[in-house]
């Protein structure tokens, strides 16, 4: 999706050659996120805009519906986070999270249905949300952080906050901790991202370590771990694999379970921007494979890299005209046949970027 712009749809083919192949639609306005769901075995989209507009479409990019959440003196200024369609109590909603805080809950039955409908007041967690991720452990949850406030887990059943992390201003004193412990005590809260594995929650923050909760343990961290010496933009989760990129042009391999580095590498093309990542089939050797599917903010050009066994190669690349502000896979046929590295040799020299691990 493109910021100011037509939203633009691209394919990947067996080629390896990304192809434009449509706009979502014929209006210019600004977009700030995507999210792509299944309903009845049909595919839609809903993008998220400043002022906390939702369009809708369907699967062939026909407009559908324009729903305006709340009208409140943020609204201009208020842009959604994350937007995420589940199932919650037996129906299906829109989930939406606002940076200023606001988190709506709208039934997915009417905002499919094209009626005018009213949009109940949302839920207001207050201050700034850098991120949130919805999970279900077992019940749907919701989590947001950001700067300056807690970690928060929400029920998205009740909405009603059920856990939230202490502010480390409170954390006892007179303690054994850590270098890495002793550093985050006098610093302030600024979460970037978070992986949830079970009751644990892996958070990246803005000083480039990652803080570890144990929801059923403590609200303070029960760890915390220096990565790398940036801000941490990027943080996800494939397999026992953290994948961990900074604001500048450094990548980080951390195992989940040990929570040790495995490898470390270096973008030659500047910060990721926008980003997703697919899982493929592992390798021969059972070794883990995936594509990361990202723009740049130096050259404004979309890239795939596929990384696999310690070696990351961008297998493909095109240029955009503007700043990239999200990305969303809407298909994922035809991805398992990525070949492998040593299968890819022979590529144009403007795409052979291998970097060994």
């Amino acid at each position: 999706m493109e910021k100011l712009t037509q939203s633009t749809v691209w394919d990947f083919g067996g080629d390896r050659v990304l192809r434009r192949v449509g706009d979502m639609f014929n209006r210019s306005f600004v977009a700030e996120k995507l999210c792509v769901f299944s309903h009845l075995s049909k595919k839609f989209v809903v993008c998220g805009r400043a002022g906390r507009y939702l369009d809708i479409f369907d699967e062939e990019f026909n407009h559908l519906q324009t729903l305006k959440l709340e009208r409140l003196r943020s609204d201009l200024s208020d842009y959604f986070v994350n937007i995420e369609v589940l199932e919650i109590g037996g129906a299906e909603y829109i989930l939406t999270t606002s940076v200023a805080g606001f988190c709506f809950r709208i039934p997915l039955a009417l905002a499919l249905s094209g009626e005018v409908f009213t949009v109940g007041r949302p839920v207001n967690l207050y201050g700034c949300i850098t991120f949130s991720r919805t999970v279900h452990n077992p019940r749907p949850s919701l989590i947001v952080g950001g700067k300056d406030r807690a970690l928060t887990v929400m029920d998205c059943e009740e909405m009603e906050i059920s856990w939230k992390s202490m502010r480390t201003s409170k954390i006892r004193h007179g303690m054994s901790y850590s270098s890495d412990m002793e550093k985050m005590r006098s610093t302030p809260i600024w979460f970037q991202d978070v992986v949830v594995d079970g009751e644990k929650f892996i958070v990246a923050t803005r000083y480039g370590q990652l803080w570890i909760y144990h929801s059923e343990l403590s609200r303070q961290p029960v760890d915390v771990i220096t990565v790398c010496d940036n801000p941490i933009r990027h943080l996800h989760r494939i397999d026992n694999t953290l994948f961990i990129a900074d604001a500048f042009n450094n990548v980080v391999l951390v195992h989940l379970l040990r929570l040790t580095v495995m490898s470390r590498f270096k973008l030659q093309i500047g910060p990721l921007g926008a980003m997703k990542i697919q899982k493929l089939r592992n390798g021969r050797h059972g070794e883990t494979r995936f594509l990361v599917i990202a723009t740049a903010t130096v050259d404004r050009c979309l890239r795939i890299y596929l990384v696999e066994d310690g070696v990351c190669n961008c297998i493909a690349s095109t240029p955009v005209t503007v700043r990239v502000t999200d990305l969303e896979i809407f298909d994922v046929d035809g991805l398992d046949t990525v070949a492998p590295l040593e299968e890819l040799d022979g590529l144009p020299d403007h795409l052979d970027k291998r970097q060994r691990l």
